[in-house]
C-alpha cells in the first residue's frame, strides 16, 4: 500500500472473502456442471425431476454470482474503499440468516419440535447437531461481521479509500 497502512482485521477479512467467495464459485461451478450434464439425458428424468433440476439452476447461479461479487468486493476491501464494506457486510449478514434458517429446517426436518420431555435420544442428537452447525458455520461470520461494524475499519476505510 502507498502511503498508508491497513488495519489487521482488514486485511483478514479481504482474504477471508476472497477464500470464501472462491469456494462458492467452485462449488457453483460444479453444482451448474452437473445439472446440465444431468439435463443434457444422462439420466432419465421424469418431468417432475426435470423441472426440479431446472429449478435448482436457479440457487447454484445466484451462488455464483455471490461467490464473484464477495471476490471483488473483498479485493477493493483490500484497496480500502468503503462500498466494498457495505457490500461484505451484507452478505456475511445473508450467510447469517441462510445459516440459521438451514439449522432451522435442520432440526424442523429431523428432530422435530415436540416438548423436550418427548425427545429421544435421537432427536435430542438432531437439536445438538443443529447447534453445531449454527455455531460452526455462523461464528466466522459474525465475528467478521463485529470487525465490518467497528470503527476502527471504517474509519481505516474513510482515510485510505475515495469510496
Amino acid at each position: 500500500m502507498v502511503g498508508s497502512r491497513r488495519p489487521t482485521s482488514v486485511t483478514v477479512i479481504g482474504w477471508f472473502w476472497i477464500v470464501v467467495g472462491g469456494m462458492m464459485c467452485i462449488g457453483a461451478i460444479f453444482a451448474l456442471l452437473g445439472l446440465l450434464r444431468i439435463q443434457r439425458g444422462s439420466v432419465h428424468l421424469t418431468q417432475g425431476e426435470s423441472q426440479f433440476v431446472k429449478l435448482m439452476m436457479l440457487p447454484a447461479t445466484a451462488q455464483l454470482a455471490a461467490g464473484l461479487v464477495a471476490i471483488v468486493s473483498a479485493i477493493y476491501l483490500l484497496r480500502l474503499r468503503y462500498w466494498a464494506r457495505t457490500v461484505l457486510e451484507v452478505l456475511a449478514w445473508l450467510v447469517l440468516a441462510f445459516t440459521g434458517g438451514f439449522a432451522v429446517l435442520f432440526f424442523g426436518s429431523f428432530g422435530g419440535f415436540g416438548p423436550f420431555e418427548e425427545i429421544g435420544t435421537l432427536e435430542t442428537s438432531f437439536v445438538v447437531l443443529s447447534a453445531v452447525i449454527l455455531v460452526t458455520y455462523a461464528a466466522p461470520f459474525a465475528i467478521v461481521l463485529y470487525h465490518l461494524r467497528s470503527d476502527k475499519l471504517k474509519n481505516a476505510l474513510r482515510r485510505g479509500g475515495q469510496g
